[in-house]
């Protein structure tokens, strides 16, 4: 899986939660696996609401501190 992390954030470095996510991805066929709390208009990963609200549901990714 290719990833997109966009300035200010990087990918979660739980190693055992970017492989569960990223197998969810897959099973999802490239779609987020998360339950969004506001509509999503599109959920392949990276969703929307990542990509225009700077928020990741599933923790894929973590913004920098």
């Amino acid at each position: 899986m290719e990833y997109f992390i966009k300035e200010g954030w990087m990918l979660n470095p739980n190693e055992k939660i970017v492989k569960g996510i990223t197998k969810a991805i897959e099973r999802n066929e490239g779609k987020c696996p998360c339950v969004h709390e506001e509509p999503c208009e599109d959920l392949v990963c990276p969703c929307s609401t990542y990509r225009l609200q700077d928020k990741c549901c599933c923790r894929l990714y973590i913004k920098k501190i």
